[in-house]
């Protein structure tokens, strides 16, 4: 993003997109040129950075850590959503060498602790690549988007899209969100890693015996 033509081209994007927030990974912009560089992307928006954390804008050694931290005891609809620099199956990387598990562990570790599930998208499955050619080519899935019980629940329907990657060698996520209506049908959805969680049983049995409707059928 210092470059002079990545920093218009992404202002261009957010602007015909109609984008209102943003998140940037990877960046690479120093501290001190981070306000210049705002100016000329995002200049009547906002902006908040991670420089208090890392001098030069990135973090990923604390990331699993943090995210334990952030998500004691919240009981509202959220969303963690980037770039995870992580793998979660062999299908997820492709031209390159196998998966191990050791890999996948720990990204598949805490997703199941944190109980969110991946929530729909489309566009390529592959969202990185190193942008090589011929036989150094590699593709890999790096970047998702995780919502907990309560966002599947109330924004379940919501799809994220992986548009074509232009500046970046990762390709850009867009999720819209739109009011929830009454009018709108959300499917019934189960979750397998929800049975793992120790009340499980409990919970349902409670919900199973409350009325929802003075219509029976509704109840079910």
């Amino acid at each position: 993003m210092n470059k002079r033509y990545k920093q218009k081209e992404l202002r261009n994007y957010l602007t015909n997109k109609k984008i209102r927030l943003a998140g940037l990974i990877e960046a690479r912009i120093k501290k001190h040129n981070s306000l210049k560089i705002r100016k000329k992307i995002v200049p009547n928006l906002e902006m908040f950075t991670n420089y208090q954390t890392a001098a030069n804008g990135r973090l990923w050694k604390a990331l699993w850590d943090n995210l334990r931290g952030a998500t004691v005891g919240i009981n509202k609809p959220w969303l963690v959503v980037g770039d995870f620099n992580a793998v979660m199956c062999q299908d997820d990387r492709l031209f390159s060498n196998s998966i191990t598990y050791t890999e996948i562990k720990e990204y598949s570790a805490c997703m199941h602790e944190f109980l969110i599930t991946e929530i729909q998208w489309r566009g390529d499955y592959y969202t990185w690549s190193n942008k090589q050619l011929g036989s150094d080519i590699i593709y890999s899935r790096l970047d998702r988007a995780f919502g907990n019980h309560e966002w599947m629940m109330e924004r379940g329907h919501l799809i994220m899209e992986y548009d074509v990657p232009f500046i970046s060698d990762h390709a850009p996520m867009l999720l819209t969100l739109a009011s929830s209506s009454s009018n709108i049908k959300v499917p019934f959805k189960s979750f397998n890693v929800w049975a793992n969680h120790e009340e499980f049983l409990k919970i349902v049995e409670e919900i199973w015996q409350q009325s929802h409707s003075i219509v029976k059928v509704k109840n079910i």
